[in-house]
């Protein structure tokens, strides 16, 4: 299991395209438009074969401490928690800004739990389960590197992945862990 924050810190993840499939060039600034033939070829043929967008998760063509791949990514967003414990109300309040803070922690150790789980499944092996707390604006991130020699086993990969998100287990026990906050 790796952690983001740190790979984000050293800069050791570098994503050739977003999850739309728009290219990025290393040096890019400001949104620049590129096509895919201006790849370097290992990354061009990840993203003619394996590039897509998918409702579940995103893909992104990677460079993992310059190993070409393939990136699965899993978003856990506040509207999600809101939405697991039917919480209506985002109330400004000390009390509001406190409990969201607690269940923003409790989510980041389950989705952390998940991302060990995947380290230990031998149906995963050569790939690299990647946790990241509040790497995204919106909240935090599971994710699976798939290395190329891997990459044409993404949708099988995929479908493993998808296992480890978002569990009805997970949203039980953050369910349970609202209830006693809120006594």
């Amino acid at each position: 299991m790796e952690l983001l924050n740190k790979i984000y810190k050293k800069d050791e993840l570098f994503y050739w395209c977003n999850c739309l499939g728009e290219i990025n060039m290393p040096g890019d600034g400001h949104f620049t438009v590129h096509n895919p033939e201006e790849l370097p070829p290992r990354y061009f043929e990840l993203y003619e074969k394996y590039q897509m967008e998918t409702d579940d998760c995103h893909r992104y063509v990677v460079s993992f401490r310059g190993r070409p791949g393939m990136l699965l990514t899993a978003l856990y967003d506040e509207e999600y928690y809101f939405d697991v414990l039917n919480m209506k109300s985002r109330a400004a309040t000390l009390d509001g800004i406190m409990t969201r803070e607690c269940i923003r922690k409790i989510a980041a150790l389950l989705v952390m739990r998940q991302c060990e789980k995947m380290s230990h499944d031998k149906r995963l092996d050569g790939c690299i389960p990647i946790f990241g707390e509040d790497t995204d604006p919106d909240g935090h991130e599971l994710a699976l590197f798939i290395p190329e020699d891997r990459a044409s086993d993404i949708d099988s990969l995929q479908k493993i992945f998808l296992e480890y998100c978002w569990t009805r287990a997970d949203e039980r026990t953050l369910i349970r862990s609202y209830i006693v906050e809120r006594r």
